[in-house]
């Protein structure tokens, strides 16, 4: 059992046990665990999981090309994708909604690292976060508005 570790029980018990977060704590883990065992057992979902989070990465990495081809800077589709990964990564750390600012800030400087000036990194990055975060709940709206308007919602 996970309250059985070392690191994990030490956390969430003894002193350390306020206001019942060593239940939370257990019970959030048990249902990971739960969600977990359905991967293990039906392999075809695991596929399926890693298979559609992967294109996703892939295709917000040829998003960030895109924006960094668009301002007439070259890199390469890996060093596009190592800085998407990273900065989706880091930004989640953030105490923001949708690592707003922190996640702007962690694509420039990593367009940067790989050889983007810092004025097309920015104006990258800022392009970047536009088509992929600004505008999608545009789309959204409009799409969910002709279905209402259809009655299929």
């Amino acid at each position: 059992r996970l309250d059985r570790l070392p690191a994990v029980s030490g956390f969430v018990g003894g002193d350390h046990d306020v206001g019942g977060v060593r239940d939370q704590v257990l019970q959030v883990a048990g249902q990971v665990s739960e969600a977990l065992s359905v991967l293990v057992e039906e392999p075809k979902r695991a596929v399926v999981v890693f298979s559609s989070n992967f294109t996703t990465e892939l295709f917000l990495g040829m998003a960030m090309w895109f924006s960094v081809t668009a301002i007439g800077e070259q890199i390469s589709l890996g060093a596009s994708l190592a800085v998407v990964v990273g900065a989706v990564m880091l930004g989640g750390l953030a105490p923001t909604p949708g690592g707003v600012g922190v996640q702007e800030a962690v694509l420039a400087a990593g367009l940067v690292g790989v050889g983007v000036s810092p004025n097309d990194a920015t104006a990258a990055a800022i392009i970047y976060r536009v088509v992929t975060f600004a505008l999608p709940p545009t789309w959204g709206a409009a799409s969910l508005g002709w279905l209402r308007r259809n009655d299929y919602v």
